[in-house]
């Protein structure tokens, strides 16, 4: 857990946040497709990075008989906004459910949905300013709200809309994992942003209200842009639970003894490390 940790953050997020750093810091400047990259590789490297250091903490419990709680379940495979928000930062969104949202809720429920809605909106909301107090994370929490309130009330008529298509329900875990992304990425462009003025240009200039800057990849030091899809195809299959590689991994571990995985392990991350590590996004916090 811990290597594999060490390698999330310091191999995948770090490579990641490189990229996304450079292109929050100035966003005027970048033609749309970089604006549009960003946006969709922010969560990607904030899941690397913030559960690269998690699973090293757990680790390190282990090695002193602590069994801590999980913090992630495959976050990238949730099919709407409810089941991601009970799968990411778990430790986080299940004290505030149930301190926050459930005694909200009971005392909301002659309310009806109104009541559910307000209860929904109060807890993102929190969740949001939980980070810090700016209007950054405000314009972060708020939306998600609201946007995990609309999921909430329309969860039937979904559920009715494909029962009556029973052809599309193949397809309705790929459209959800695909809604999903994008509400979070508009979500994470303000949490990302130095400030929100920063985060409205980033938004208006994406939405084709401003006109976008000139630089391309292209224009983009090679060694930040070639390995991001590398970088990020890894960080995103992390997130759905990394399917199919049980069978793989017990084979691993059943014929290949530990101090060669442990130290193949440990080259590749010597080796595929920057040489200046990027922050610990939730240290701040």
């Amino acid at each position: 857990m811990i290597l594999c940790g060490l390698f999330l953050k310091l191999v995948i997020g770090d490579r990641l946040g490189t990229f996304t750093a450079m292109v929050t810091k100035s966003p005027g400047i970048y033609a749309r497709s970089v604006l549009a990259a960003t946006a969709f590789t922010y969560l990607p490297q904030l899941y690397a990075d913030f559960a690269g250091y998690t699973n090293i903490a757990l680790g390190i419990g282990l090695l002193f008989g602590i069994e801590g709680p999980p913090n992630f379940y495959r976050p990238f495979a949730a099919p709407n906004l409810q089941e991601y928000w009970r799968r990411w930062h778990m430790s986080l969104t299940s004290w505030l459910g149930d301190y926050v949202f459930t005694p909200l809720r009971m005392s909301t429920r002659a309310w009806g949905k109104v009541g559910l809605v307000a209860s929904v909106v109060v807890n993102m909301t929190l969740i949001g300013v939980w980070h810090g107090f700016s209007w950054c994370y405000l314009a972060f929490g708020l939306p998600q709200g609201v946007f995990l309130a609309a999921s909430v009330l329309t969860l039937t008529q979904r559920d009715r809309f494909f029962d009556r298509w029973r052809w599309l329900s193949p397809f309705r875990l790929v459209f959800g994992i695909v809604i999903v992304q994008i509400l979070l990425a508009v979500g994470q462009i303000f949490f990302q942003a130095e400030s929100i003025t920063s985060a409205w240009v980033f938004l208006r200039i994406l939405a084709g209200f401003e006109a976008s800057g000139t630089t391309q990849f292209s224009g983009i030091r090679t060694e930040v842009v070639d390995p991001l899809l590398v970088c990020w195809l890894l960080s995103f299959y992390a997130g759905l639970g990394a399917p199919g590689t049980k069978w793989l991994r017990d084979t691993i571990v059943r014929w290949v003894p530990n101090w060669i995985r442990y130290g193949v392990c440990l080259l590749a991350i010597a080796a595929l490390t920057l040489e200046e590590g990027g922050k610990f996004i939730y240290g701040q916090f």
